[in-house]
């Protein structure tokens, strides 16, 4: 699923054109996620149509139970404040107030919320948490509070997904390989999208050096 809209920012056409445009919430079939530059080989779900896209912009549906999107800052209090929800219960969601992202963390008497900061890039998302680490995704943020507090209340227990996310829609992370096997023909030679890539950095670092 898309975290947010997304359009081909570069100048260089050829590179452009094996890209697909989407918007927040779409969703894809990954078939083939394989790519050095952290770019996917997808089908549209809502377009039907097949191309690359930034991996970094899009989260696995059913992976992980703790984003709940939209949910609202009372409703994840309202989740997290359950009759027997533990200490360290936890959920992410879209920020209503500011850009980005909000992890909601449960206590034993109330909820904390903080801000996740995000910088979105072609060559590389980060989330953080105040002036905290960098992680190159959401999944890898909630992984490292699982194992250390880092600045956070208490260390992330129980994650608080909806019932809703517990259908499985079959979309991630990795296409049967008859899947493959039958869009090879629709996919664009890595080798080509690969040699456009290392040519458009070869481009900027001459431009640097100039």
């Amino acid at each position: 699923m898309a975290l947010r809209d997304y359009t081909p920012q570069r100048q260089d056409r050829e590179y452009n054109k094996h890209m697909i445009t989407f918007r927040e919430g779409d969703k894809f079939h990954i078939l083939d996620n394989s790519d050095e530059f952290g770019l996917w080989f997808a089908k549209s779900l809502s377009t039907s149509r097949k191309g690359w896209i930034p991996s970094s912009y899009v989260m696995p549906e059913t992976e992980f139970l703790w984003f709940l999107g939209n949910l609202t800052r009372s409703q994840a209090e309202e989740r997290l404040l359950a009759p027997g929800m533990p200490p360290g219960s936890f959920l992410v969601r879209k920020s209503q107030s500011r850009a980005g992202f909000a992890l909601s963390v449960g206590t034993e008497d109330r909820v904390i919320h903080y801000h996740i900061g995000t910088v979105w890039s072609e060559k590389g998302t980060s989330f953080y948490i105040g002036s905290g680490l960098r992680f190159p995704s959401l999944a890898k943020l909630v992984q490292y509070h699982r194992n250390k507090a880092g600045g956070l209340c208490c260390i992330l227990t129980y994650a608080c997904g909806g019932a809703e996310q517990l259908v499985a829609s079959g979309t991630f992370p990795q296409a049967k390989r008859m899947d493959r096997a039958k869009d090879a023909q629709t996919k664009p030679s890595e080798a080509k999208l690969s040699s456009i890539l290392r040519a458009s950095q070869k481009q900027a670092e001459v431009i640097c050096r100039n």
